[in-house]
């Protein structure tokens, strides 16, 4: 326990030190936010990170690595500093595709806005804990799937909002069924995405195979942004219908993203997973396939 190579040491420091200034970072936003001004959003955004964190551990101590990880405390720190900071900058990079949780959900109070963010930290999370299922030669063979899962899931959001106004929307118009939408969405697509990331690394394909499944397993995430590009122009906001019922144009939706996501999901069975000490065998790099 705790032996450590270098750059295993320089990815846990690096990470711890991200996550914690993070935390403070989002927890003091939070505090310092008037309470009647953004009540729901204030506490979604409060609650939904120690969820997610929940969430991670299970993952961690359950279906990831069941030699080196499952188990271990010097692992389980380093993966889950590495949540947490991952999780916190995604979060920071959402304003750029036009939501923001500091401006938008906290400052002036938009739940629209919460939610979203809420959803793409879900679907962050969601892919990032997806790529920690399985073995793997080293911690970069979980590390940068996990960043090409969180990328994937950026340039999703960014397809659909190139499509779409869904920012404005949820921003200026404050309409909370597209945020139902937009939030259930990306958590469906993180869903997928890390999915197609677990299981074992497979050290003969190497990078290469494990990003060519990846492509195969996850292109349906892809394939619901038209759908939801129907669904904003059907649904969104109009000068006949300024407040979408958060019902028909949000629960309902959202409820079918989720059924269908899981379906999937389901369909594709669960990753191999060698057991302890069998990872070396030649039929563990074979059975995922």
């Amino acid at each position: 326990m705790w032996d450590f190579s270098g750059d295993e040491v320089v990815f846990l420091l690096v990470a711890a030190a991200v996550a914690l200034i993070a935390t403070i970072k989002w927890y003091y936003a939070i505090a310092r936010t008037k309470i009647l001004r953004a009540s729901s959003a204030r506490l979604l955004l409060a609650i939904i990170p120690p969820v997610l964190l929940i969430v991670l551990l299970i993952v961690l101590q359950t279906i990831a690595d069941p030699e080196w990880v499952v188990g271990r405390l010097d692992y389980t720190l380093l993966f889950t500093a590495g949540g947490i900071a991952w999780m916190f900058v995604a979060a920071s990079a959402f304003a750029w595709l036009g939501v923001s949780a500091q401006d938008d959900a906290l400052e002036r109070g938009n739940v629209a806005a919460g939610l979203t963010i809420a959803g793409g930290m879900v679907g962050v999370m969601l892919a990032y804990a997806g790529s920690n299922v399985g073995n793997g030669p080293t911690i970069w063979t979980t590390l940068l799937p996990a960043f090409v899962a969180a990328v994937a899931l950026l340039i999703t959001w960014g397809l659909l909002e190139s499509l779409t106004d869904t920012a404005e929307a949820i921003t200026v118009e404050r309409d909370a069924a597209t945020g139902i939408r937009v939030g259930v969405f990306l958590a469906c697509a993180g869903a997928v995405f890390g999915r197609a990331m677990a299981g074992d690394f497979d050290e003969q394909a190497g990078y290469a195979g494990t990003f060519a499944d990846f492509a195969r397993l996850a292109w349906p995430a892809v394939a619901l942004v038209p759908v939801m590009v129907v669904l904003h122009h059907v649904m969104r906001p109009s000068p006949t219908r300024p407040t979408p019922s958060i019902v028909i144009a949000g629960y309902v939706p959202a409820a079918a993203l989720v059924a269908l996501t899981l379906v999937y999901i389901v369909s594709l069975g669960r990753p191999y997973v060698a057991p302890a000490g069998e990872y070396d065998k030649p039929a563990a790099v074979e059975k995922e396939r």
